[in-house]
């Protein structure tokens, strides 16, 4: 594969070095010389088995004004990391800005992982950090562990699920689990949002077009109709920014009060931020106090980190589920998407069927 910049996609200028998993995150979570596991060689890759190294040299290239700007939101979420493992109250903001970290860390992973593996499956990279970041309606599951020792941990990044589509993973910060999911409206009809009345997947890329209608303007429970594990909170927040983009004459479906109100940040596209504990499901808009994230109840360490993985593969498979209409595909184009997904599916029922022999 050529080198491109991780953040833009471009030929790196000047070139640097982006540590996707961040120096102050390495050295808050253990020893920062440790080694560290990072999946799998793959067929026409160097290595066998296990692919495991330092996390410094887990880097990948960089233009230097990309790393400097993508640095900024580095220092500004560490402050935001800690409270969370101090239970301290964040703020709106600030729980926006770890959503767009994670959203960060995610897309860096996939990116990272198809440069080790040389894109064995031969998948189309055909967008970047800055184009992905905070497109999409986001969700994570928060739950606490009686860990005391530190760690960081990642999960269900090393599949074809996560190649094809690098909408879920798992992973720890010390005695936190949290699972991350984030899709084009994944929530935004039950949240009252605008909203595509059909998705239809494009014969000529992986982008789909429908038509956006007005939301209904009122939220409906649950958010997702999806079992989701009760035994922390669950964050979601609804992204508008693809919509920001159109004109102002094409703006008519986000141009409305509702809109407006359960914004956090209207001209920048992020929706407020609605948090589900105990089945109470509460808005925060700006400069709120959230304080959904105390009191946790404690979960066993050894448990919880593999159920959270299984969960983090199952939520990879239901989003298969939900694919965009193909109608307007080849019957070639067909067969390959779903073959594609097929074999996804069948490795992570392997995977889970693994960890829950672990259980």
């Amino acid at each position: 594969m050529s080198k491109y910049c991780i953040f833009c996609g471009n030929k790196p200028q000047e070139k640097s070095r982006e540590h996707i998993i961040p120096q102050w995150l390495i050295e808050l979570t253990g020893d920062p010389k440790r080694d560290a596991f990072f999946g799998y060689h793959k067929p026409g890759t160097k290595g066998e088995g296990v692919r495991k190294y330092p996390f410094k040299h887990f880097t990948f290239p960089a233009c230097v004004t990309c790393n400097t700007n993508y640095g900024r939101l580095e220092s500004e979420v560490k402050p935001v990391v800690e409270k969370i493992l101090d239970e301290t109250t964040l703020s709106s903001e600030d729980m926006s800005m770890f959503l767009e970290w994670i959203d960060k860390v995610r897309i860096g992973l996939w990116l990272g992982m198809q440069q080790l593996d040389k894109n064995y499956l031969d998948v189309d990279v055909n967008f970047h950090i800055d184009k992905r970041i905070g497109q999409y309606d986001r969700l994570l599951i928060i739950q606490k562990t009686d860990r005391i020792s530190p760690r960081i941990n990642f999960g269900a990044t090393d599949t074809p699920a996560f190649s094809y589509t690098p909408s879920v993973f798992a992973f720890s910060i010390n005695n936190y689990n949290f699972i991350s999911v984030s899709s084009a409206f994944l929530f935004s009809r039950r949240i009252g949002f605008p909203y595509l009345k059909e998705m239809i997947l494009s014969p000529d890329s992986d982008e789909f077009s429908g038509e956006l209608v007005n939301g209904i303007k009122r939220v409906m429970k649950p958010l997702i109709r999806r079992a989701i594990p009760n035994n922390g909170v669950i964050v979601y927040q609804p992204q508008f920014r693809n919509g920001m983009l159109r004109t102002e004459d094409e703006l008519s479906e986000y141009n409305c009060d509702y809109v407006r109100t359960h914004a956090l940040d209207y001209q920048k596209g992020d929706g407020n931020i609605f948090c589900e504990k105990n089945g109470v499901l509460n808005e925060y808009g700006s400069n709120d106090e959230i304080n959904d994230l105390q009191g946790l109840p404690v979960n066993d360490d050894y448990q919880l980190s593999i159920k959270s993985i299984i969960e983090a593969h199952k939520w990879q498979n239901w989003l298969h589920t939900q694919l965009p209409d193909m109608k307007l595909l080849t019957l070639e184009q067909k067969k390959f998407v779903k073959s594609r997904f097929a074999l996804a599916t069948r490795v992570n029922n392997l995977w889970i069927n693994k960890l829950e022999e672990m259980l």
